[in-house]
C-alpha cells in the first residue's frame, strides 16, 4: 500500500493506492473492508478491488485500486483491512499500514501558461528538499485528458529520474535517460491547453505530485 499526495491545477488531496500480488498462493478476490483511523483517513466498506486482468493497468497479475481520502491526510501507521480469497477458497485477512506520506514537492515548474509561447519547450523544475532521497517521473498531457509523454515510459514507479535530472528538453527521438521514448506529437499546438507534472516518489512508492497548466 502506498500514498499519493497531489497538488493539481484545480485541487489538492490524498489517495491510497492499494495492491495485492500473488506469492506462493494465487488471490482470486480481494475486498477492502471498513477501516477507521484516529486522523480520519477512513474507508467505508466493503469494496471489491478490481483484478488487474480486468482493467487497463500496469500492475500485472494481482489486484489494484486507488481510493480518494479527499483533503484528509493519512499518517504513518494508519491501518486498512482486506479480506483476500485465495485459490481453493481459503480466506485470509490482511492489515497493511501506511509507510509514508510525502509533503516534499517539486517546485518552480516551467513553463506555465503565459510564461512561454514555445511549442517545443524545455520543461524544468526544482527538486524538493533532500532531493537524493527520491526518484522522479515526468508526465505531459492534454488538459482535456490523454497522455503525450511520460518518463519513465512504463509509468510503474519501479524506476525513475534521479535528482541529477531537473529538466526535460523537447525531443522527437529520445528522453533524458537515453531511452527511445519521444512524445506522441512532433510539437505542441499553439492555443491548446496542456498539463504537465513532476512526481517525487520514495522506495515504498509513496509519492508527491505537482501539476501545472501550460498553453503555448
Amino acid at each position: 500500500m502506498s500514498t499519493q499526495h497531489f497538488q493539481l491545477v484545480s485541487s489538492q488531496g490524498y489517495y491510497l493506492q492499494l495492491r495485492i500480488f500473488p506469492l506462493t498462493k494465487l488471490p482470486v478476490a480481494v475486498t477492502l473492508e471498513s477501516s477507521s483511523n484516529g486522523d480520519g483517513a477512513n474507508v467505508v466498506g466493503p469494496m471489491d478491488i478490481a483484478s488487474c486482468s480486468a482493467v487497463t493497468s500496469s500492475c500485472g497479475q494481482g489486484f489494484q485500486m486507488e481510493f480518494s481520502l479527499g483533503t484528509t491526510s493519512p499518517t504513518v501507521g494508519d491501518t486498512y483491512f482486506f479480506n483476500v480469497i485465495l485459490q481453493r477458497r481459503n480466506d485470509r485477512d490482511m492489515t497493511p499500514t501506511v509507510t509514508g506520506v510525502l509533503n516534499n514537492f517539486a517546485t518552480s515548474l516551467e513553463p506555465v501558461t503565459g510564461a512561454s509561447s514555445s511549442t517545443t519547450p524545455t520543461f524544468t523544475w526544482n527538486d524538493p528538499a533532500n532531493a537524493s532521497n527520491y526518484f522522479y517521473a515526468f508526465e505531459l498531457g492534454y488538459a482535456s485528458g490523454g497522455t503525450i509523454w511520460q518518463i519513465p515510459s512504463d509509468n510503474s514507479n519501479s524506476n525513475g529520474l534521479t535528482s541529477a535530472i531537473t529538466s526535460v528538453p523537447w525531443s522527437t527521438t529520445t528522453d533524458p535517460t537515453g531511452a527511445t521514448n519521444p512524445p506522441t506529437v512532433t510539437s505542441l499546438t499553439a492555443g491548446t491547453n496542456y498539463v504537465w507534472e513532476v512526481q517525487a516518489f520514495d522506495n515504498n512508492n509513496n509519492f508527491a505530485v505537482t501539476q501545472v497548466n501550460y498553453q503555448p
